[in-house]
């Protein structure tokens, strides 16, 4: 964030549409960084906290109160109700990306579930939540991979959505070095 010019009031950041302005003075705890226009608190002074927060187990008791949870399920229903009519494109294009990517035997189709429920027992067993991803991925400008077991492995969610809809052309090579020579060859 540093390498960017931000304006040097919350009105002037407002106005542009920005996040954060930066006056350059020190906050009440002496940081200089750059504030949130919305509410002119310290970027630094929040992060503070939040490692604080982290450091004393606070995040841990968050939301087991049984009335938070009834509220928050409330709330929850109400969103789901209200919008249930909208169509949900992003949801329905991967679907369908993904049941027409589907090209694989019915061993194959055994192994993909395989693959999935190894993720989960990964999860289960070391309490790091463990996804399958798709090395080619099924929607991407330049290249559309397939829903098959040698185009999956298992990631942790953190390393999953660090990946996020990116292309490695080094994975896909190393996929192909794997794959198993065409008929005829030795």
């Amino acid at each position: 964030m540093e390498d960017k010019v931000y304006p040097s009031s919350p009105t002037e950041a407002n106005r542009r549409g920005l996040k954060y302005y930066f006056t350059g003075k020190p906050c009440k705890n002496g940081h200089i960084s750059v504030r949130y226009a919305q509410n002119k608190n310290c970027l630094q002074c929040l992060r503070d906290r939040n490692k604080a927060r982290t450091h004393n187990d606070y995040w841990l008791q968050y939301g087991q109160d049984e009335a938070f949870k009834k509220r928050k399920r409330l709330a929850a229903k109400e969103h789901y109700e209200k919008r249930k009519h909208l169509p949900r494109p992003y949801h329905a294009r991967r679907r369908q990306a993904e049941e027409l990517a589907t090209i694989a035997t019915d061993a194959g189709k055994l192994e993909i579930k395989r693959l999935y429920l190894e993720a989960r027992l990964r999860s289960i067993e070391t309490g790091v939540p463990h996804e399958v991803d798709h090395i080619v991925p099924l929607l991407h400008e330049t290249v559309c991979g397939l829903h098959v077991p040698a185009n999956l492995e298992i990631l942790t969610r953190r390393q999953n959505r660090r990946k996020s809809n990116r292309f490695y052309r080094t994975k896909v090579e190393r996929m192909y070095k794997k794959a198993p020579p065409k008929r005829g060859q030795s």
